[in-house]
Order: structure tokens, then C-alpha cells, then sequence
């Protein structure tokens, strides 16, 4: 099944989770941390069961010791508070695709421009497991409960953006999507590994990508005229020695 949520979207501290009708199914608490740190700011978001305890703003330290403190902050309080996750906002912004990781313990990035983007893809290339958020985020969840909620997000099962793929398949062997509506086939999937390097792009309305074994990470932009969809990066273990490679292909 699936729920819906946007972690940035404006509101105050409740998260609500939407399932397949419209309802609410479930809520998670939200909170903000907006900081002026000694050598620039923070914006960071917090995403738990209940309400968890943020630790107080110290002005004088750097971004770095902000993020390491309130992460600490937040592992004291799991046995209380269950799992937690923090969402990064403007990660270019706030370090930089050349300092990103020093964000390592973050697990979610908001995705607003290429620069963040840019960040995204080297904290992939560091071995950081990071999700992109933007938009909507769609979850696949086993219950429609917030602990389902918070193991898609922390795990990378969701997709996000303003484009919802009707279908997406990723195994160890790749991964395959598709789109439905009037503009299915205007549809363009753009295949970026490590570094941020476009592997492949992929027009109409569904496609595949079969692993290399050389790649890294592999995640998929789809783009059409109605909106544009993000899938979570999938970490790529190199193929044994003999092993035949994959190849890009339209469905």
C-alpha cells in the first residue's frame, strides 16, 4: 500500500499521512530547527512518532557540531521516543558538495535545485545513505501506521516530486517504471549514477535499466509535461569477474 506525506510542506508540528482514499491514515511529529550558526545557517527537519526534546541553539558553534549535536540529542532519546529521522534543507546552502559529509547520521536531503542536487549525488559517491525529498513523497509502507512510514523514509522506499509513477520495480537486477495519463509518452527517464553522471536517458511512457555492476548508486529522474518524479537511489554492488553486462533499454 501507499501513503503520502511533504516533509516541507509549510504547517506546524504534525505530519499528516494521506493512504489511497484521501484519509488520514496516520500522523508523525514534525520538528524545525532554523539556526544561525558560527560559519552559516542550519535549517533542519525532524521526523518522529511523538515529540522528541531538540537541544538548544549555541550560536558559536559551526554547522557541523550543530548537526552532530542534535543527532546525539536524538539517539539519547530513542529508547523513549522510538526512530527518528532528520531531513536536511538546502544542503548546498548550508555546506556544499565538497564539505556534504559532514552531514554523515542525516538521512534525508531536501532537493530544491541542482545545487542540492549536486550534494546529493556526493554524498552518494561518499557510501552516505541519503534520500532526496521534494514535493510529495510516496510511500510504500506494509501498514499505513507512522512506524511503517518513518522505515520507508529512513530505508529509501518512497518516490517523490509531483509526478506519482503507477509502477515501480527495482530488484538486484535494476529497475523498471511507468507512467499513466494524457502525457505518458512525452515522458523522458534520465539515469544518473555516482557523481552524478547521466548514464542514460530513457523517452516514453515506461522503461528499464539493468545494472552494469559499475555504478555505484543508480537512481531515475522521469519528467513529463505534468510533473517530474525522483526514485531513490539503489547502492550497486560490482559484478563478479565473467559476470555479462546490462544494458539500457526502452520498454
Amino acid at each position: 500500500m501507499r501513503l503520502r506525506c511533504a516533509p516541507l510542506a509549510p504547517g506546524g508540528d504534525d505530519l499528516p499521512l494521506v493512504d489511497d482514499s484521501g484519509a488520514i491514515a496516520a500522523r508523525l511529529w514534525r520538528g524545525r530547527l532554523r539556526w544561525r550558526c558560527a560559519d552559516g545557517a542550519l535549517d533542519l527537519i525532524v521526523l518522529a512518532l511523538s515529540e522528541a526534546a531538540l537541544p538548544d541553539h549555541e550560536p558559536t558553534e559551526p554547522v557541523a557540531g550543530a548537526i552532530a549535536r542534535v543527532l546525539l540529542a536524538l539517539r539519547a532519546q530513542s529508547h523513549a521516543i522510538g526512530p527518528t529521522l532528520s531531513l536536511l534543507v538546502a544542503p548546498a546552502a548550508t555546506l556544499g558538495a565538497d564539505a556534504i559529509r559532514l552531514a554523515d547520521g542525516i538521512r534525508l536531503f531536501a532537493i530544491d535545485s541542482d545545487e542540492d542536487e549536486a550534494c546529493w549525488d556526493a554524498a552518494l559517491a561518499c557510501g552516505m545513505p541519503v534520500y532526496g525529498v521534494r514535493g510529495m513523497c510516496v510511500l510504500d509502507v506494509a501498514r499505513a501506521d507512522g512506524t511503517s512510514a518513518l522505515l520507508a523514509l529512513g530505508l529509501g522506499g518512497f518516490t517523490c516530486g509531483d509526478l506519482e509513477l503507477v509502477e515501480l520495480i527495482e530488484d538486484r537486477a535494476g529497475t523498471r517504471w511507468r507512467v499513466a495519463g494524457a502525457d505518458a509518452d512525452a515522458a523522458v527517464a534520465t539515469v544518473i549514477v555516482r557523481g552524478g553522471f547521466e548514464a542514460a536517458r530513457i523517452p516514453g511512457a515506461s522503461g528499464a535499466w539493468q545494472d552494469r555492476g559499475d555504478e555505484g548508486s543508480v537512481r531515475v529522474v522521469v519528467r513529463a509535461p505534468g510533473g517530474s518524479c525522483w526514485t531513490q537511489p539503489r547502492f550497486v554492488a560490482p559484478r563478479p569477474a565473467g559476470h555479462a553486462s546490462g544494458a539500457t533499454h526502452a520498454c
